[in-house]
């Protein structure tokens, strides 16, 4: 038997958020079931909400799933929501996150009101509507709402996004456990840059089990490393230098997807429990993706990131070229001459900086020595076409 849901329809990003929110638990409590069987979890994008068809008897199984995760990884959430990397939460929110999601009677009737498509119109939620204010991290467009114009009012009042219990809980749970936050500082001002994967088609059980394998596994170890970019790089190219973290299996996934591939970015500033937004970056990310699974298919690489160029990497986020940063990955991705050219121009001009500036360290050695092995990687991609 199997189940169908609709995410509720609170908009892409938040429902991207609640699609998590459902589908990694399901991960967990599905286990070896899942990596022999990827399609007892299939997703479909019917524009701005999720359809998912789900191998299990009832929505009360979906909701235990749920019930049973948060039980597991409460503390982990607390840490992550209350403190670094989000800190959007206080203690107290998770605890009412937590306890929602552990209310298996109410879980499983929200769910199976999830089995009918419009959940947030049929509940009255949205502006102006039922339920608890959403948090700005999980509605990035719910700010102040200006209902009519200036020029004829000097004052407005707010109009809060609402939505139930449920709606809200899940997109926070997608949100500590999908997201893939950098926590950095411009100037005396702390930015936290949120990444949330998003797809455009049809993906199974594999994207979600990889997804969450990799969150795990890789992304900590370069979590404080990425920070220093936050300062440097425009968040267009920030979002590109996220991806080309992704670890070769994750990338191998989604490669193999019947999907195209987006990221949504999001530059929360100021205080973490009243955040501002100062950027937001809507990308697609389909042909980074193919030019780093036709990279990882050559001998000896494994990610960008690795030993073999971060230390060339390093030098070009330092040095502020985000250009030829960009250009790098645009190559990856098209191929095109013209980028493999504003790149080398770009990274000559880091590595004379370096060898010719006041401190005059050897690091410009190891930078020029790891541009010679990612020539070699352009003409083995080049070869490939």
């Amino acid at each position: 038997m199997s189940v169908r849901v609709y995410t509720p329809g609170h908009g892409l990003y938040t429902d991207t958020l609640i699609l998590y929110g459902i589908t990694l638990p399901l991960c967990e409590a599905l286990g070896e079931r899942l990596l022999k069987q990827p399609d007892l979890i299939r997703a479909k994008s019917l524009g701005q909400v999720y359809e998912l068809e789900i191998q299990v008897n009832t929505s009360s199984d979906i909701a235990r799933a749920i019930s049973n995760y948060m039980s597991r990884h409460k503390s982990e959430m607390m840490n992550r929501l209350s403190g670094k990397p989000l800190g959007f939460f206080s203690e107290k929110d998770v605890d009412v996150v937590a306890q929602a999601l552990t209310d298996t009677n109410g879980m499983g009737a929200y769910i199976q009101d999830l089995t009918k498509p419009g959940h947030s119109k049929r509940k009255r939620e949205g502006r102006k509507g039922r339920g608890n204010t959403m948090r700005l991290p999980l509605m990035p467009i719910a700010g102040k709402y200006l209902h009519e114009d200036l020029t004829q009012a000097s004052r407005y009042p707010q109009a809060q996004y609402k939505a139930c219990n449920y709606c809200c809980a899940l997109a926070s749970l997608g949100l500590s456990q999908a997201s893939l936050p950098i926590l950095g500082a411009v100037g005396r001002e702390w930015h936290r840059i949120v990444t949330v994967l998003a797809f455009e088609g049809e993906v199974n059980g594999d994207y979600f089990r990889l997804l969450n394998n990799y969150r795990v596994s890789d992304w900590e170890r370069f979590y404080s490393r990425l920070g220093k970019a936050v300062a440097q790089l425009p968040l267009r190219v920030l979002v590109k230098y996220v991806v080309t973290h992704f670890s070769p299996t994750l990338v191998r996934g989604m490669r193999g997807a019947l999907a195209r591939w987006y990221v949504f970015s999001v530059d929360f500033a100021g205080r973490p429990k009243a955040p501002q937004i100062r950027g937001f970056q809507d990308l697609e990310i389909t042909p980074l993706i193919t030019g780093l699974s036709k990279l990882y298919k050559l001998p000896n690489i494994s990610t960008l990131a690795t030993v073999e160029l971060q230390g060339l990497l390093d030098l070009l986020v330092e040095s502020g070229e985000a250009q030829a940063l960009e250009a790098l990955m645009d190559f990856i991705a098209t191929r095109k001459l013209e980028y493999l050219y504003i790149f080398a121009r770009g990274t000559y001009s880091a590595i004379e900086r370096e060898r010719t500036g006041v401190l005059k360290g050897g690091r410009w050695r190891k930078a020029l020595a790891q541009a010679g092995r990612f020539q070699e990687l352009a003409n083995a991609l080049l070869r490939s076409e």
